[in-house]
């Protein structure tokens, strides 16, 4: 949230003259309480996902995220299409709320990238990217819907089968120790 809160207000910003400030105010307010309760609380600013990959090398966190990224993207095929697609749809159809999307999804993408990933299994840090992409497929659906309706079909339709290709890992839930797919 720290860091997704201000790429939104940046797209919301946009290219409007007058600063969001209400909006700034809120998330500095908003990220003071977080800070301040996280410090009470843990005794730390940042969550744990943070300090156990802090000490690492920056070129061996970036392996291991984009050995994370690369795990959840060819589990979970639908976001890296709905990446595609959202660049696609903002160059054919561009609009603040599609661009708005497409940094949520790029930014929710390159953090877990940044931090090393993480060390748990079912890739819990992209797990909100999944709605995201969900949403990302509506955007292109009803970009397509006027011109191509049987193209917008088509990808409500793959989306549909891409988003139900993680389902098969509930079934070796408790099997998984975290292997990774690509190592």
């Amino acid at each position: 949230s720290l860091v997704l809160a201000p790429a939104l207000i940046a797209v919301a910003w946009g290219g409007s003259k007058d600063p969001p400030l209400r909006t700034v105010a809120a998330f500095v307010i908003t990220a003071a309480a977080l800070l301040i309760w996280r410090l009470a609380y843990f005794g730390y600013p940042l969550p744990n996902t943070y300090y156990a990959t802090a000490g690492e090398p920056i070129v061996q966190r970036l392996a291991a995220g984009f050995d994370y990224f690369s795990d959840f993207g060819l589990a979970n095929p639908l976001v890296p299409v709905a990446l595609v697609a959202g660049v696609i749809t903002t160059a054919r159809s561009p609009s603040r709320a599609q661009a708005g999307l497409l940094a949520l999804m790029v930014v929710s993408c390159v953090v877990p990238i940044i931090e090393g990933g993480d060390r748990f299994g079912f890739w819990r840090m992209y797990q909100p990217v999944v709605l995201l992409a969900l949403i990302q497929v509506a955007f292109t659906a009803a970009a397509l819907a006027t011109t191509k309706p049987t193209q917008a079909r088509m990808v409500c339709i793959a989306a549909i089968l891409l988003a139900l290709v993680p389902w098969r890992h509930w079934a070796v839930l408790g099997d998984l120790d975290y292997p990774s797919a690509t190592t």
